[in-house]
């Protein structure tokens, strides 16, 4: 209740396109450094929580506890990859 739906969508909205500038610096990185399974995992990661932070800002939102509950499993999803993304960097 601290927060209005609007306000959080746009603070979602924010965290999109900070993650969306990191995204493009490490493509920009990758090209540099071809082949490189960290750079790469990386960009493939922020690039998929981009998309589940798009979704939830461009879904049909029309209640707290929706939202609230969409930030709370893309939250979860997000902490499984990237524990999946460790794993895949570490056990090269």
């Amino acid at each position: 209740d601290k927060i209005t739906l609007e306000i959080a969508l746009g603070k979602i909205g924010d965290i999109k396109d900070a993650v969306k500038a990191k995204t493009d610096q490490l493509q920009r990185y990758s090209a540099d450094q071809e082949g490189s399974l960290v750079l790469s995992g990386l960009g493939n990661l922020f690039s998929e929580q981009m998309e589940n932070l798009g979704d939830i800002v461009q879904g049909n939102v029309s209640d707290k506890v929706e939202i609230s509950s969409k930030i709370k499993y893309t939250y979860i999803d997000m902490a499984v990859k990237y524990q999946k993304y460790i794993e895949d960097i570490t056990n090269r």
